[in-house]
């Protein structure tokens, strides 16, 4: 079987529990099952087209954090917190991964639809700040759907005043109670990517541009039309039609005859709909970064804008204000005329979603900003700054947890950085490995989730936008990378490891990098997976494989750890060597086997694959085992957290007074875990 993505062609594709092994005839390429799940779309095919794929939606639904696992009891030397989320995932509340189409309805609900979110919510309903905890499921969760989310993943969100019209990613119309959210029906309508109800008819727009429009009840094909491009559109209460197709917004007769009328200057249109009061709004997602609002006849002309123009560029740039609108993806009013948005520029930026008063005040706001990502501490801080792929929050340390964090910035401009790896469609899992303070500089560098180069970010002056500054193509090809506290990149690959030290800053304040040097790990280490260094005491740690402890999976840390002192000055022999947790036996409950690991202080932090969250602690000093950080009740642990999915999936700093912040990836309800933990040296 074939199947070309975008420059990719597959030509191969196998299965196991962990990933999807995919050879391509530019090159091999190794995708998780979601990653490959996301992509099918952009191939037009369906999810049911795809032997095997289909049935990893089908059988393997919520494998992660899905089951409770035996708890570990929570110590009284930390606390379990979070920030990127709204909700803490406790309750069955999120915000979910990320929105392609929004409908607002008029008693004040958003409805969002989303061709995935990782724990199942592809379609939400957000009301007075909140969120359902009752998800929509079809055929009322007992199995049988082919689709995602309990078959309702999917581009294609409608609304009456009864029911919500979800087609999923398998062509199926689902309905479900608008108010109790039970599920109703199921038809095979065929794949869409936006959908409307006005009325008694259903709106349907097909990938090719085909726009078929239904009775409502019956579901009896009426008429169809052909909007080359077309992508959403509006009916307005004349009943014509406003087609978003391309950056054009064209109206159409309800029989799909051109009116001749076309909206002058929507920018970069990503939405349309009609107002409570008549109006067109389009959500510009161009340079404005701004919902506009036109009157419709006799000609359309822009009588309202809402939004400081030039959204995030404006102002301070990248600063987060309530005024400040981006990633725009829908807009609709309810019947008092609050204005709601929604943000959300893909599965990697996250979901945002305001309501504003009709005065322009915001009156609440939810969020979901993690996927595939991680936050480090600018050191410099002491735990106050902290920075995601694209986000700047502030952390005070006073408050409860959960209401530590508020965003201050993104550090990504989508517009004028289009072309920067944290928005390419080459590498769209870029993350936050490590933040340093070199020199009075402060450094981000990120790597994707299946490693490759190592991307180093400095800030932009006077902005909270930060910049690529140096581009590392790493050396060995292993599976480790690691920044030490001087900005060095370390990194591993068969029994080898490598460091690049910064030799010097150029005259726009870019790191210049100097040649790597090597070194050979000394026997038993056949393979080395895993490197820290701490340059303040010429300390080496790695990990990975012995000949009497092989490779079992692929892309962890390994089975076995050293630390070696005084590496530089040239000793070869480990202060000690440790088993890394492992247990990878098919009954094993879980299964346990660690993906990242991250030394800090006194003490070493790993994170493991299936382990919902857990974290073991070693002591640096001698390799012993010292104690367990399980998720608690504040994000509902130990049960609903997700895989360790990135090469580097934790970190940790210490606080002068002795805390330390101790950050892990979960995916499955859009978050950053961070423990606080105040060790007892016992």
């Amino acid at each position: 079987m074939c199947l070309t993505i975008g420059r990719h062609t597959y030509v191969g594709l196998s299965t196991c529990k962990e990933e999807l092994l995919v050879t391509s005839k530019s090159k091999p390429v190794r995708l998780t099952r979601r990653q490959l799940l996301r992509l099918i779309p952009a191939a037009g095919l369906a999810l049911g087209t795809l032997p095997n794929i289909s049935a990893l939606a089908k059988g393997r639904h919520h494998p992660r954090g899905r089951r409770r696992r035996r708890a570990l009891m929570p110590n009284e030397d930390y606390i379990t917190s979070w920030l990127g989320n709204t909700f803490s995932g406790a309750d069955n509340k999120w915000v979910q991964d990320y929105i392609d189409e929004m409908e607002v309805s008029p008693d004040g609900a958003v409805y969002t639809a989303a061709a995935w979110d990782e724990a199942g919510r592809c379609c939400g309903v957000y009301r007075d700040g909140d969120v359902n905890s009752k998800l929509l499921q079809q055929y009322n969760g007992q199995g049988g759907h082919t689709a995602w989310g309990w078959g309702t993943a999917g581009q294609s969100v409608a609304i009456d005043e009864d029911r919500i019209y979800l087609i999923n990613t398998s062509g199926e119309l689902v309905t479900f109670d608008r108010i109790s959210l039970s599920y109703l029906s199921t038809y095979q309508i065929g794949e869409a990517v936006g959908a409307t109800v006005k009325a008694n008819e259903l709106y349907v727009i097909r990938q090719d541009g085909t726009i078929d429009v239904y009775d409502k009840t019956g579901l009896q094909h009426l008429r169809s039309l052909q909007v080359d491009g077309a992508t959403d559109l509006a009916v307005d209460d004349l009943g014509n039609l406003w087609v978003l197709a391309g950056n054009q917004v064209l109206g159409y007769d309800s029989n799909g005859n051109p009116l001749g009328l076309q909206v002058p200057d929507p920018g970069n249109p990503r939405s349309v709909s009609i107002d409570s009061r008549g109006r067109l709004l389009v959500t510009d997602n161009g340079p404005r970064q701004q919902v506009l609002g036109y009157e419709l006849y006799p000609q359309p002309r822009l009588v309202w804008t809402f939004g400081d123009q030039g959204g995030l560029a404006s102002g301070r740039p990248g600063e987060v204000t309530p005024s400040k609108l981006y990633n725009l993806a829908g807009a609709g009013t309810d019947a008092e005329g609050n204005l709601y948005v929604g943000l959300s520029g893909g599965l990697w930026d996250g979901t945002v979603i305001r309501k504003y008063t009709p005065e322009g005040d915001l009156a609440w706001e939810v969020m979901g900003l993690h996927f595939l990502d991680l936050v480090a501490v600018d050191p410099q801080s002491d735990g106050a700054h902290v920075y995601g792929a694209e986000e700047h929050y502030v952390l005070d340390l006073d408050k409860p947890p959960g209401q530590e964090w508020r965003l201050k910035g993104y550090t990504l401009d989508l517009i004028a950085q289009s072309d920067d790896p944290r928005a390419s469609s080459e590498d769209v899992t870029v993350h936050v490995a490590f933040a340093r303070r070199v020199e009075g500089h402060l450094l981000l560098l990120m790597n994707a989730q299946l490693n490759g180069p190592i991307y180093v970010y400095r800030p932009k002056p006077h902005t909270e936008f930060f910049v690529l500054a140096h581009t590392y193509e790493r050396q060995l090809g292993g599976w480790g990378t690691f920044a030490d506290s001087q900005g060095a990149i370390w990194e591993s690959g068969g029994n080898k490891v490598a460091r690049a030290q910064i030799s010097g800053w150029d005259d726009q304040g870019n790191p210049v990098y100097g040649t790597p040097t090597v070194w050979e790990v000394p026997a038993p280490y056949q393979v080395v997976q895993w490197v820290n260094y701490i340059p303040e005491t010429d300390t080496l740690y790695v990990a990975g494989y012995t000949p009497d402890k092989q490779e079992e999976t692929w892309g962890i840390v390994g089975k076995v750890m050293s630390r070696f002192d005084g590496w530089l000055a040239g000793n070869r022999t480990p202060t000690w060597t440790i088993d890394v947790p492992h247990d990878f036996r098919e009954d094993a409950d879980p299964r346990v086997i660690i993906k990242s690991a991250y030394v800090e202080g006194d003490f070493i932090f790993m994170h493991g694959v299936f382990t919902a969250g857990r974290v073991w602690i070693y002591k640096a000093v001698d390799g012993s085992f010292f104690q367990y950080l399980v998720p608690g009740d504040t994000v509902g642990g130990p049960g609903p957290i997700g895989w360790g999915d990135m090469v580097n999936s934790i970190n940790a700093f210490r606080r002068r007074n002795g805390e330390y912040l101790v950050f892990v990836e979960e995916d499955y309800r859009a978050k950053v875990l961070m423990y606080r933990w105040r060790p007892n040296y016992r």
